[in-house]
């Protein structure tokens, strides 16, 4: 089974390290490759597929992931993860693969610097906000996603 620590490239902080931290430990006794995926998406329209994959080995079952699209791509982690796989000899197994994801809730608070109305409405637009999980076409049934609430 491989563990994968998935973070968009600007989610910076808390949550993130929160994720990779219980990646590491929820993992050392069941997994035995564990990924830290970051996705970047590039100025250019389109990324070509070879230049998409840059892996990091850290130690033998440890490695950094940076998959690179351009802003007209169509994310697909697992087949850049088969892409890798096939052709950077990255050891993993798909089907059997675990993505650890982050989720933040946008919750209003009072006494904020945004008028209460205001605050609502940012929190509605970020509960009806499209799922990561579909974006990057990741299967629904390998996903466990940990979350915190932010006050705004």
């Amino acid at each position: 089974m491989t563990g994968v620590s998935a973070t968009p490239e600007n989610v910076i902080g808390a949550v993130s390290a929160i994720i990779w931290l219980l990646t590491l430990v929820m993992s050392l006794k069941y997994v035995t490759l564990i990924l830290l995926l970051t996705v970047h998406f590039e100025r250019r329209p389109w990324v070509p597929f070879h230049e998409q994959i840059r892996i990091t080995p850290i130690s033998d079952n440890f490695s950094i992931v940076s998959i690179n699209y351009g802003f007209k791509d169509s994310p697909d982690v697992p087949r850049a993860l088969e892409y890798a796989r096939e052709w950077h000899g990255l050891e993993i197994e798909l089907f059997s693969t675990s993505y650890f994801l982050s989720r933040e809730t946008v919750v209003p608070s009072t006494g904020g610097g945004m008028a209460k109305w205001r605050e609502e409405i940012f929190a509605s637009m970020s509960r009806n906000a499209g799922s990561i999980v579909a974006y990057f076409k990741i299967p629904t049934n390998q996903v466990i996603e940990l979350g915190t609430r932010v006050l705004i």
